[in-house]
């Protein structure tokens, strides 16, 4: 059985004491996993326990869908996992309505299909196949709306070596969406 430990937000609920994610490493605790909110990101304590850890996998748990787009995602995962080593596990969900219009501004709308695009289109940002286009009901690469500059092109993610394992939190996801009307799904 592996054991994981979730720090939460980071730094209400953990020290940033280094012997003991060391301690946590050397015990053999499977994965250290990180949230965030409105307050501390999920990702700089990741690099930070990356830097201490040799073995412990790190994981988000969850990084917010409405505050990154989903190419910083991909980006940010594939850096995450280069400096760990392919330790990172990434967790994606949307977060409340509170933190997503309160916090980060952008309309609520339809999680679980806001969800859904995400993941798509992360995952065929690490397949690597080609360039990314991509028309959907939250996002569109390259954004050729009539307020563009019309110097925006498909690219392709420049890392090679892609091997991220995404962790869904459809569990979350689902919880969320009961809270909803159907409406809203």
């Amino acid at each position: 059985m592996d054991l994981s430990i979730n720090v939460g937000y980071f730094g209400p609920h953990i020290t940033n004491d280094h012997k003991l994610i060391k301690e946590l490493d050397d015990l053999g605790i499977s994965c250290v996993w990180t949230a965030e909110a409105y307050g501390y990101d999920a990702v700089t304590p990741l690099a930070y326990f990356a830097a201490l850890t040799k073995n412990m996998e790190i994981g988000s748990g969850i990084m917010q869908i409405p505050g990154r787009t989903p190419a910083m995602t991909a980006m940010t995962a594939v850096t995450l996992d280069k400096m760990s080593n392919g330790r990172f596990r990434l967790g994606l969900g949307v977060s409340g309505p509170q933190v997503v219009e309160g916090w980060h501004g952008v309309p609520y709308g339809k999680p679980l299909a806001k969800t859904r695009e995400y993941v798509a289109l992360v995952k065929e940002i690490f397949k690597r196949d080609g360039k990314i286009e991509h028309s959907g009901e939250y996002y569109t690469l390259p954004y050729l709306e009539s307020d563009s500059t019309g110097l925006g092109k498909p690219l392709k993610i420049i890392e090679e070596n892609i091997r991220t394992a995404i962790i869904m939190n459809w569990y979350l996801s689902v919880i969320i969406e009961s809270l909803n009307p159907p409406l809203r799904i």
